[in-house]
C-alpha cells in the first residue's frame, strides 16, 4: 500500500484535475465540483457503511465488498503530499529532477466552503440515480 512507502495522508492523494480554460470560462463550476468533492469527503468519513455499499452497488458488486478508506478532511492542497508523490516520480524517472514543482500543478483558489450541518444527517436511499447502477 502506498502508506507503507510514504507513512502520511499524502499516500491515498487522490488528484482531481480542472483544465486551466475551464477555470478560467467557468470559475463557479470549478467551485462547485470542489465544494462537492468536499461534501462527498466528508459525508463518506461519516456514513462509512453506506458509502461502502453505494460504491458497491455502482460498480455492481456484492454489497460488503467494497472498503471505504478514510478520506482527508483538509481542504487545502498540502504542497507536501504532492511533494511526496513527485519524488517517487523522480526516483522512478518518469519526472526529471526539477522539471515541476508542486505550485505549478496545483491551487488552492478554490478552498471548499464549510459544509452545511445536515450533510451529516444525509442517508443513502439504497437506490442508484444514474446510468451506473442497477
Amino acid at each position: 500500500m502506498s502508506w507503507d512507502v510514504f507513512h502520511s495522508p499524502g499516500a491515498g492523494l487522490g488528484a482531481r484535475a480542472i483544465h486551466d480554460s475551464i477555470i478560467e470560462e467557468h470559475p463557479d463550476v470549478a467551485q462547485g465540483f470542489v465544494d462537492a468533492m468536499y461534501r462527498g469527503r466528508i459525508w463518506s468519513n461519516r456514513n462509512p457503511v453506506e458509502a461502502q455499499n453505494l460504491m458497491a452497488a455502482v460498480l455492481g458488486l456484492e454489497e460488503g465488498s467494497v472498503l471505504a478508506l478514510i478520506q482527508d478532511e483538509n481542504k487545502n492542497i498540502d504542497p507536501e503530499y504532492i511533494k511526496l508523490w513527485m519524488d517517487l516520480g523522480e526516483k522512478v524517472g518518469v519526472l526529471r529532477p526539477g522539471e515541476v514543482t508542486a505550485e505549478e500543478i496545483y491551487t488552492n483558489a478554490f478552498v471548499p466552503k464549510d459544509i452545511p450541518e445536515s450533510d451529516n444527517t444525509l442517508h443513502w436511499d439504497g437506490l442508484v440515480h444514474n446510468d451506473y447502477g442497477q
